[in-house]
């Protein structure tokens, strides 16, 4: 089972491809293989334009379109461009699951933010010995899988542990941008409760919104929609101040019974601090790409557990955080730990050209 997958042109990249490069060069270099009795090295897999979708059980590539690895559960893990999703949960349909060994949580401070000396520093070479060091796992380790985020979340929504009442959480409020502009929105009030007693989904919900087109200066008057048999699923047009039927154009779709709130197609949002300043809106107004997003999936490794870091000390590149994340499949369990974002491609440094390296390991034996 142990080989190193390497492109043919390449040879003795150590530092270099570790942090250098740019984010934006694709291309598709040709993979070969020679033994590594050690672990088992990726080297080169173009991420640039499509998902990169492996199977580690036989380790090898698997060519599938994005459409085709919905149903397929073969692969294990994928890499697009700074994503890595793997089969199971939301992302797919196998039962693939992932954690993080904690390694390198120095990386980053309290507050999350990462520690600029640590990630540059850092080389496949140096943190190579994290990787050796993990040489089993416990058995109450914690797996998770890629789940659904909505940007919404849960915060639109207060719970009283105590008396299991869910009301408005008012003072939250959601920059929201369609094709029409951009809205002002929140939660105008909301309810769990029928017949005074709490139930298990949101029996009534109201929406208060404020609109903007781009040329006015100013949101609107806040308008108000009421959801007053809130019970399964409601869609919502902003527009046309009401609620539609899922086959019309809607902006949101409210699931009372999962107090949730989707975004509709084409639509993005960002959970604001508040109420923030009007300077500060606007700002997030001119620039909404680097704010606002779709509902997303929650992956393991960006988003739970993020890998890299972006930009650091004004450097337009990838630093991996080299953690060591650990990967079961329905067959085994590995090791994995990503040593690069950039690659040789015809003689230039490349960008999205994911290397890892990973191993099978067992779980501990209980003492």
């Amino acid at each position: 089972m142990k080989h190193t997958m390497k492109l043919a042109s390449v040879i003795g990249l150590g530092v270099l491809l570790s942090a250098c490069g740019s984010d934006s060069d694709t291309s598709a270099p040709e993979i070969s293989k020679e033994v590594n009795t050690a672990y088992t090295t990726v080297t080169g897999l173009d991420a640039s334009s499509a998902f990169a979708y492996y199977d580690l059980d036989n380790n090898m590539q698997l060519t599938l379109t994005d459409e085709q690895a919905q149903s397929n559960t073969q692969w294990d893990i994928a890499f697009k461009s700074t994503d890595i999703i793997i089969n199971g949960d939301y992302s797919a349909p196998g039962e693939v699951t992932a954690a993080f060994t904690d390694n390198n949580s120095d990386f980053r401070d309290a507050q999350g933010e990462p520690v600029v000396d640590k990630f540059i520093a850092a080389t496949p070479e140096t943190e190579l010995a994290d990787f050796l060091a993990v040489t089993e796992y416990a058995a109450d380790t914690e797996f998770y899988g890629d789940e659904f985020k909505t940007v919404f979340d849960s915060s639109f929504y207060d719970y009283n542990f105590a008396s299991h009442d869910v009301t408005a959480n008012t003072e939250q409020y959601y920059l929201f941008q369609n094709a029409d502009g951009f809205y002002k929105v929140r939660a105008f009030s909301a309810s769990n409760l029928e017949g005074g007693v709490p139930s298990r989904g949101l029996t009534q919900f109201t929406l208060g919104y404020q609109f903007k087109a781009a040329d006015d200066q100013t949101f609107s008057a806040e308008q108000t929609l009421e959801i007053a048999q809130c019970d399964t699923q409601h869609y919502v047009d902003f527009s046309a101040n009401s609620e539609v039927a899922a086959s019309d154009a809607w902006d949101i779709t409210v699931l009372c019974d999962a107090f949730e709130i989707q975004l509709g197609e084409g639509a993005k949002a960002y959970a604001l601090a508040g109420d923030e300043t009007d300077e500060r809106i606007a700002t997030m107004m001119e620039y909404p790409q680097y704010y606002l997003t779709a509902d997303f999936a929650n992956t393991v490794f960006k988003h739970q557990f993020k890998w890299y870091e972006y930009n650091l000390a004004q450097g337009n590149q990838i630093w991996s955080q080299y953690g060591v994340y650990l990967v079961k499949t329905p067959v085994a369990t590995y090791k994995l730990q990503v040593t690069s974002y950039y690659n040789l491609v015809e003689g230039v440094i490349t960008g999205r050209q994911i290397s890892f390296i990973y191993d099978d390991v067992a779980q501990a034996v209980a003492q």
